[in-house]
């Protein structure tokens, strides 16, 4: 959403108001979607792509992966890259990007191509191939600037779906019962088969002469005369394969259908089947090395193999599993906890996630980070599992009980509570390792514990019951709350503030340390789960059906935010700082806001005086494209001592909540003058708004001029 801040030229102070300030949630869920191919330029960096627009990236040899902006919503089908800086991505409706940096920004290429494009590769620094449905073959002479159709054989008309060059000239493209052949850069092919008239998934050649295609019915095929011949080499499978790799001119793994791996070390003249349980379908893999391999399939599912091949270990980003808790972050570390044992972690403050393995299986509804390292966590049954080296292993703790915990709080480093199902109440004073059960003095199942200092703590649970102690937990007194609606959630933000919230949209509050509980008006009817202080001021709630509540006046006033979801949405935690929220919900729904990016009001501001300008669109009302001019003047020009040959720019689309529905430019500009075009034809009629910032280059202030204004879509 839209942040407007207001920039002094004197000192060049940053300020910023807040009137009916809102949260901008960005959904950081992954792993729901499908990746369709995958590879690394380097031993360490890697790409992979998938449906909707997504695009991974990996800076560690795939052990972590964060997520890309795309500005696309289309499937991606292929990528590759020439080294280590550029890169490009092809997929459906003929979608083509480039990426000069690494993988890190990607830019859209204009080709005019409408075809689905599924394979893609670079055969230089400037001669660029992909090939698609209906026998489609396009080339670039240019690095992805213009375009141009290759016929492709007469007998060939089905889908192409791999391309691999031998050196500058030679190449090969496989697709449905076809092999064609390349001796001149891609500029005319030439006809081969093998004589299948099934699929041919992927193809890789280790010279001139010896090449290897795999594909659909379970067949691979093999050349030692540069294609002249083949023979087969089928495996024993129960499914079709989708891709493989070589590590060298021997060692090869082929990913296909239901988590089928195969794996040859003759180059492809046998192969054997590797035993897993995986049963996802896999599409595309990556050897890089003899040891290390990445594969990535169905439902956004990573897999990684540090043995050539024999064992697999899910990293997966996402999950479809409900998560029900989410720990504080601490040093940009973070867990979030769900069902079947499914355990989340973050490095990088919540904006990518990957699976932490504890071995349990039961439901997990809490979790707490006591330090960097230390995480505990717990569960159905009585289940307490720790870990001591930030999610790489977790021990199961005796709790002696199998009654069910939901809630779980620390009070610091040593001392933490865990709340449960017939009143149960434990306590451990030596960071989880032991737990010793107190005496509540209730049957009532307790869904939240939450201790304001070391001595003064609260339970909630069900039929509106809250239980206060002042002794650090050896005595409890039930307070009067004046609900006996279910409560899910309780938090204090002092010995005094405090909220409570629950069924049927209900918040309660207390100014005196819970002895007296007022009703607020929460505008909503739908079930509350979790309450999180940001500080005295601002409060978070969130619920079912994507329900997320917002307050900056100590819980006064409520107001429904935007989250973009409709699952029920379960946790709330923030980092150290307060700066970062996260929210976690039903079906792997992750996400987050930051509060340095809070809405303030649609209006706009000509805060600078200088000879930037973002024009009025043309034509307006417009149906349904329109042009967007602004003009970039030397930024030297605008700020005393300055001078700067260049600008970071972004023109950004916004609804009329202030939801960012596209980013027209995000790119570094010399001055002058420019123009973009928003098309809107998947967009429906309203009012949108184009906002422009621009950062010197040079600059480590911030932004230097921000201006936006308001556009009809009329259809």
């Amino acid at each position: 959403m839209i942040c407007f801040y207001k920039y002094f030229l004197s000192g060049f102070i940053i300020a910023s108001t807040f009137f009916n300030a809102q949260p901008v949630w960005k959904n950081r869920t992954a792993g729901n979607k499908f990746l369709n191919s995958i590879e690394f330029y380097d031993s360490q960096h890697g790409v992979a792509v998938g449906g909707s627009g997504t695009i991974l990236l990996s800076e560690n040899s795939g052990n972590n992966w964060k997520s890309i902006t795309s500005n696309s919503s289309e499937d991606f089908w292929d990528v590759h890259f020439f080294n280590n800086s550029f890169g490009v991505i092809c997929g459906k409706n003929g979608v083509l990007l480039k990426t000069s940096d690494g993988g890190n920004q990607w830019e859209d290429i204009d080709s005019g191509i409408n075809d689905d494009l599924r394979t893609i590769f670079i055969i230089d620094s400037q001669n660029i191939i992909t090939a698609g449905e209906n026998a489609k073959i396009y080339k670039s002479p240019n690095a992805g600037e213009s375009w141009t159709e290759i016929p492709a054989p007469d007998n060939v008309n089905s889908e192409f779906n791999s391309i691999y060059f031998v050196n500058d000239t030679l190449g090969y493209i496989v697709g449905r019962g076809a092999i064609i052949k390349t001796t001149d850069a891609g500029d005319s092919w030439q006809f081969q088969t093998n004589g299948t008239d099934h699929s041919i998934q992927d193809v890789f050649f280790f010279g001139p002469d010896t090449g290897v295609t795999i594909g659909e019915n379970r067949e691979s095929f093999v050349t030692e005369d540069g294609g002249k011949n083949w023979r087969s080499t089928s495996f024993v499978s129960l499914n079709d394969m989708s891709g493989f790799s070589f590590a060298n001119k021997n060692l090869g793994i082929g990913v296909g259908g239901a988590g089928s791996i195969i794996k040859t070390t003759n180059r492809g003249l046998s192969w054997s089947e590797v035993p897993n349980e995986i049963s996802n379908g896999l599409s595309s893999v990556y050897l890089l090395n003899q040891n290390d391999a990445i594969a990535v399939g169905n439902d956004g599912i990573i897999i990684k193999s540090n043995d050539s091949g024999e064992s697999w270990k899910n990293i997966s980003i996402g999950t479809k599993s409900d998560l029900r808790a989410a720990s504080r972050i601490i040093n940009n570390t973070g867990f979030l906890v769900g069902s079947g044992g499914t355990i989340l972690r973050t490095s990088d403050k919540g904006n990518s996630w990957i699976h932490s393995n504890s071995e349990v299986t039961l439901l997990l509804t809490s979790v707490e980070m006591i330090d960097e390292n230390i995480a505990i966590a717990v569960g159905a049954r009585g289940l307490i599992i720790k870990t001591s080296d930030k999610g790489d292993s977790w021990q199961t703790i005796n709790s002696n009980t199998s009654e069910n915990l939901f809630g779980l709080h620390f009070v610091n480093e040593q001392t933490g509570f865990a709340v449960g199902s017939n009143g149960m109440i434990k306590k451990t004073t030596d960071s989880g390792n032991s737990w010793s059960t107190l005496q509540s003095r209730s049957q009532e199942t307790f869904t939240s514990v939450y201790f304001a200092n070391q001595n003064a703590g609260f339970a909630a649970g069900n039929n509106g019951t809250i239980i206060k102690t002042t002794n650090s937990g050896d005595n409890w007194n039930e307070l009067t709350t004046g609900t006996t609606e279910n409560l899910w959630d309780i938090s204090f933000v002092n010995e005094s503030l405090g909220i409570a919230v629950g069924r049927s949209g209900l918040i309660i509050k207390t100014n005196d340390g819970g002895n007296n509980w007022a009703r607020m008006e929460s505008q909503t009817t739908r079930e509350l789960r979790s309450v999180l202080f940001v500080d005295e001021s601002k409060i978070i709630v969130s619920g079912l059906s994507g329900t997320i509540l917002y307050s900056n006046d100590s819980g006064e006033t409520w107001q429904v935010t935007n989250s973009g979801v409709t699952s029920p949405m379960f946790g709330l935690s923030k980092d150290e700082n307060g700066n970062r929220i996260i929210s976690t919900g039903g079906f792997g729904t992750i996400l987050t806001a930051d509060l340095n990016e809070i809405i303030t009001s649609i209006e706009d501001e000509n805060i600078l005086d200088s000879s930037f300008e973002l024009f009025q669109n043309y034509p307006n009302p417009f149906n349904p494209s329109t042009t967007i001019s602004y003009t970039i003047p030397n930024v030297g020009d605008a700020l005393p001592r300055r001078i700067a040959s260049s600008t970071n720019v972004l023109l950004k689309i916004y609804d009329l909540l202030g939801n960012e529905i596209v980013t027209l430019v995000n790119e570094v500009k010399p001055p002058g003058n420019y123009k973009a075009i928003f098309d809107a034809s998947n967009f429906s009629s309203g009012v949108y708004y184009y906002q422009l910032q621009a950062r010197d280059t040079e600059s480590s202030s911030g932004h230097v001029f921000i201006k936006t204004k308001k556009m009809i879509l009329l259809k």
